[in-house]
């Protein structure tokens, strides 16, 4: 998008309707959406996609000029279909990034959302996930409190939340990561019950490691996506 309020216009009411925890399912006018934000990026897949259009033609809700835009890409592209007086779900993903972020930013947004991307495209991406999430009852109890110690990850339902978790491991290069989940442990040192970032970081690093091997094998692209990297230039 040109800027973030470009993307805020067509994004932000899809983003409360489909995620946001408080508002989900609801389709918020522009005068309660004013003064909010939605995210700094974005991921949708067809059957959210549908479901947000859907409700709004039920309820005849007026439509923003952007929204209306993002319908007809939606559509264009195969990601909905229609079906009868309604739309269905077809396949691929939008993704979405603001080009006023700084080229840092857009390069870890980009990485982060094109994870999310994976998953709505790929089952096996799914299952690899689901399994390094449930493995290793012993130190796991530790890295959910983490994940969900993450304010941004607060406001997710548990699905989401893994499905967030695992674009935060993988959006940065390998030789990354330890700084990355330093800082993060910091912000959330202070949370009731959370361990400390010592405790977790190894099993952090090694999460990262597992589904870093995963995409490499089937798909060659590792953590920090697929911009240039000092890891290589992948």
């Amino acid at each position: 998008m040109a800027d973030s309020t470009e993307q805020d216009r067509m994004f932000s009411r899809l983003a409360f309707f489909l995620e946001k925890r408080g508002y989900r399912g609801r389709l918020l006018s522009d005068t309660e959406l004013a003064g909010k934000h939605g995210w700094n990026a974005h991921d949708y897949g067809p059957d959210g996609l549908a479901s947000f259009f859907n409700a709004a033609a039920a309820t005849r809700f007026p439509l923003d000029p952007e929204e209306t835009l993002l319908r007809g890409i939606a559509l264009r592209e195969g990601i909905v279909t229609r079906r009868g007086d309604s739309l269905g779900p077809g396949s691929g993903a939008i993704l979405s990034i603001s080009r006023s972020s700084s080229k840092y930013e857009r390069i870890l947004l980009l990485a982060h959302e094109s994870y999310h991307g994976g998953l709505f495209l790929h089952g096996e991406v799914q299952g690899a996930l689901r399994e390094d999430w449930g493995s290793n009852a012993r130190f796991r109890a530790a890295v959910r409190a983490t994940a969900l110690g993450i304010p941004r990850l607060r406001r997710f339902r548990l699905n989401l939340v893994v499905n967030e978790f695992q674009a935060y491991l993988l959006q940065q290069p390998k030789s990354m990561a330890p700084a990355y989940f330093e800082r993060m442990g910091k912000l959330i040192a202070n949370a009731e019950g959370l361990p400390e970032a010592a405790e977790v970081m190894p099993h952090l690093l090694k999460d990262e490691a597992v589904l870093e091997a995963f995409l490499m094998s089937h798909y060659a692209i590792g953590a920090g996506g697929v911009a240039p990297s000092a890891e290589g230039g992948r």
